[in-house]
């Protein structure tokens, strides 16, 4: 058999020694293991989210964006705020910090709002000569035989 240094064998395959010694370490739990062999961990090593109500957050985060409303978590729970602020040196900075890597992690982005570049009347009078063209063109049509670009019917 051929048999290398570990330190050799972690330079040709560019793995730290250190993860070498914790897969020697978890070799039963590895072996044992039914997950995806292209995992390279056995999970659990993620950032434990201290918000304990995190479900029902990500719930009304959801539905509020749906809606297309501002969240104000103030309102809703100000008792877990309260909680959380407290003993804080800077209570707003701590909970911006927690808001700022709990929405990422989420895929809740901020949003801003961009101004147009055409007063809203003139878009709207747009609109309506786009319409009144496309219909007096299309209008003869069934509405399930025309196909938007999204390939849905109108």
């Amino acid at each position: 058999s051929h048999c290398i240094s570990c330190r050799k064998f972690c330079a040709l395959n560019a793995v730290s020694r250190s993860a070498i010694s914790t897969w020697l370490d978890q070799r039963a739990k590895l072996a044992a293991t039914r997950r995806n062999a292209r995992r390279i961990t056995l999970s659990g090593q993620g950032a434990k989210c201290i918000i304990q109500f995190q479900h029902d957050l990500l719930t009304c985060m959801k539905d509020v964006r749906r809606d297309d409303h501002t969240l104000h978590m103030k309102n809703r729970y100000n008792d877990w705020l309260l909680q959380c602020q407290a003993n804080k040196p800077d209570p707003y900075n701590s909970l911006l910090r927690l808001c700022q890597s709990f929405a990422p992690r989420h895929h809740f982005f901020q949003r801003v709002a961009c101004h147009s570049k055409l007063p809203a009347a003139d878009m709207i009078q747009i609109r309506d000569d786009f319409a009144s063209k496309f219909w007096g063109k299309y209008g003869v049509h069934n509405l399930h035989d025309i196909i938007k670009v999204d390939e849905t019917a109108v």
